[in-house]
């Protein structure tokens, strides 16, 4: 028996009974006695024994109504309890059992024999109560152990990451989902049974791959933790480069290896992307600065032929032959229409590479408007077509941008309409869509009757370099570079150009 002074409640009509019981069996326990089971109830609201002697003959309620009782009761139906009675028939002992009982010892008892019953009662309790605490802890444990276990798949299941265990004999005993999905197999079995099937006979690096896994596992259980770079070869043959990671785990009464595999083709190829972007840029930027140098340098050149010929055709005496006049107004012609294209690319190797730069002055639109009808004019008189311009009026109010960059947009798209359109006319109107006091949106068309385009054509009319089809550039000249530009022009100045 332990320390613990374990309680039992003597419950007898009999004050010599009680005495005696008390007297036998306080030394053990600590020991309540009851005269009635009236009292018996009343103390059970706040005090509960470990164990009951109970009379059968009691007035007012006797030993099988109160057990009855206590036994129909959640509280009390766990209490033990004896029959200690003078009541020694066998109808009555079998009665006292068949309500719940422990033990039914007749008066009058011998103390060692009561002792010896009680304490083997009270034991009886222990050894149930403890077994009722562990088979509780149990369950607890074992649906702890569950629930573990059932995180442990899920976190597993869900991770990105292929994950794989190999045994200490370094046979593969588990794999998660997305090591069958990564490596295409069609279940767990599978991937336990053909994973070796995954192994290359040579890494990238030229080493034999089972030479280098041996030795990657060897730094894995020396240190604990090994990261290293891996090529798979997958089951349709092709290749898939990995980042592995092998950690040392504890497994059984040994170790095991944990491996965990990230596939690398979606970021390889994002780095090659880059790469591709990088070198793509840089030689924009190149072909850039190359366009601006040439075209700065072969300005100066030009220059100097522009005005050496236009000298040369006033310096002319009047018996001059008439085809060297013609000559030298070609070559004047010519040496216009390079400055022409080296304008062009000037400008486009500036928009390339961002160095555009708007101005914010006060201007009136009517007038950039008819600088560019007086500027085109002669070119239409000259083909022979009628020129339409119209410009709603802006009540003489100022526009705040970049004039210079606005004629330029307008005389690209004249100067585009004169050129493709051999007869008919050609027609140049502005329209106010909407006006406040901070913004004016302004809505600009230039039609012609020239010789048009598809709808493929319309999609590509924009890009640098491109122009209708090939007989255009035969027929009609040019670098194609013009809408590019006027394009680019009206977007920096917040607008939108579009044909149909």
């Amino acid at each position: 028996m332990d320390n613990t002074r374990y309680k039992i409640a003597l419950v007898d009509d009999n004050i010599a009974t009680l005495n005696q019981g008390k007297s036998l069996l306080q030394s053990y326990y600590k020991v309540y006695t009851i005269q009635s089971a009236a009292t018996l109830f009343e103390n059970l609201e706040h005090d509960i024994p470990d164990l009951i002697l109970l009379d059968v003959e009691m007035p007012d309620m006797d030993g099988f109504e109160t057990i009855a009782k206590l036994k129909a009761d959640i509280r009390y139906k766990d209490i033990p309890v004896i029959f200690l009675t003078a009541k020694s028939d066998e109808e009555s002992e079998r009665k006292g059992f068949s309500l719940g009982a422990v033990d039914y010892i007749s008066k009058p008892f011998s103390p060692p024999l009561l002792q010896k019953r009680i304490s083997n009662q009270i034991l009886y309790k222990r050894v149930e109560s403890a077994v009722k605490d562990y088979s509780s802890n149990l369950e607890v444990m074992m649906d702890e152990i569950a629930r573990a276990n059932e995180r442990t798949k899920i976190l597993l299941d869900k991770t990105p990451l292929a994950a794989r265990l190999w045994d200490e004999d370094g046979k593969l005993v588990d794999c998660n989902e997305a090591a069958i999905k990564l490596f295409g197999f069609k279940d767990k079995q599978e991937c336990l049974e053909r994973y070796s099937e995954l192994y290359p006979e040579f890494q990238p690096d030229g080493r034999r791959s089972d030479e280098k896994v041996l030795k990657c596992i060897e730094k894995a259980f020396g240190e604990g933790r090994y990261e290293f770079e891996w090529t798979y070869k997958m089951l349709d043959g092709s290749s898939m480069p990995a980042e592995v990671i092998l950690i040392k785990v504890e497994y059984g009464d040994g170790y095991a290896m944990a491996g965990y595999t990230r596939d690398l083709r979606g970021q390889i190829a994002l780095i090659d992307e880059m790469r591709r972007a990088e070198i793509a840029e840089a030689s924009n930027k190149a072909k850039s600065r190359f366009l601006a140098t040439m075209s700065h340098e072969i300005r100066t050149p030009m220059n100097s032929i522009m005005g050496f010929t236009e000298l040369a055709l006033d310096a002319l005496e009047d018996d001059i032959a008439p085809e060297v006049v013609d000559y030298l107004n070609k070559i004047n012609d010519s040496a216009k229409l390079l400055l022409y294209i080296l304008n062009d690319i000037l400008d486009i190797s500036k928009i390339e590479s961002g160095k555009v730069e708007l101005e914010l002055v006060p201007f009136k639109l009517q007038e950039v408007i008819y600088r560019c009808q007086s500027a085109i004019l002669p070119d239409v008189n000259e083909k022979g077509l009628s020129l339409s311009v119209y410009a709603e009026p802006l009540l003489d109010k100022k526009l705040v941008g970049d004039p210079v960059r606005l004629y330029q947009v307008f005389m690209n798209l004249l100067s585009n309409a004169v050129k493709f359109t051999t007869s008919g006319t050609i027609q140049f109107s502005s329209q106010i869509k909407k006006t406040d006091n901070k913004k004016t949106t302004i809505y600009f068309e230039i039609k012609d009757s020239g010789i048009g385009m598809s709808s493929g054509q319309i999609e590509k009319v924009f890009e640098p370099f491109v122009q209708a089809d090939s007989s255009t550039t035969r027929n009609y000249g040019g670098t194609g570079l013009g809408l590019s530009i006027t394009k680019n022009m009206v977007e920096l100045m917040g607008g939108n150009l579009s044909a149909n």
